[in-house]
């Protein structure tokens, strides 16, 4: 589509900049630096309830986030790094979570065989050294994940490790919810 020059026009529109300021002067980057870091996320993913959230400030400081919320916390102003890509992600839990269930499944068929095999081990340490046999030429064999033989009856561990990774998955959810959120504040202008 080719648009002609007279159709088209220049206008001048105002835009609003929103400086941050501190005692009536506007911050520095020098200042911004000495500006203390504080975590944003509570453990669940939520932002922190009494944070209150004034703005993003877009500066790449060494070996840190290029992206800060500043925000202000019982009077004093803090910055807080919420980059995505410095955040875990929730397919990484999901991930997780996915591998936990798999390993309780595998757990709820297989310690069946592992009792079989605690119970067979407890038997051949009674008979004398001669009539012992292994496990292994039994026909039994333990699967190559299972942690030790003593694992039997801690299923509720494997459950408890399924929690964490659904708990994990549902905290990162959130905080990519609340990274959404933030990225709608104002960007805020800080001084070089």
């Amino acid at each position: 589509m080719l648009v002609e020059t007279k159709n088209a026009s220049l206008d001048t529109m105002s835009v609003t900049i929103q400086a941050l300021h501190v005692s009536g002067k506007q911050m520095t980057l020098a200042v911004f630096r000495q500006v203390p870091a504080k975590h944003p996320f509570m453990p669940d993913g939520t932002l922190i309830p009494e944070m209150q959230l004034w703005g993003r400030v877009r500066y790449a400081m060494k070996d840190e986030t290029d992206s800060w919320l500043v925000a202000s916390l019982e009077g004093v102003l803090y910055r807080c790094s919420y980059a995505q890509k410095y955040l875990d992600s929730p397919d990484r839990y999901a991930r997780e979570w996915t591998e936990a269930k798999s390993i309780l499944e595998t757990y709820i068929v297989n310690e069946p065989l592992a009792v079989a095999l605690e119970d067979w081990d407890k038997r051949q340490e009674k008979l004398p050294w001669e009539q012992r046999r292994s496990s292994y030429y039994s026909g039994l064999k333990i699967p190559d994940w299972w942690p030790s033989k003593t694992k039997t009856g801690n299923r509720k561990y494997y459950e408890d490790e399924v929690d964490l990774c659904y708990q994990s998955w549902l905290a990162a959810k959130k905080r990519e919810e609340n990274c959404i959120v933030i990225n709608e504040l104002p960007q805020l202008f800080i001084a070089v």
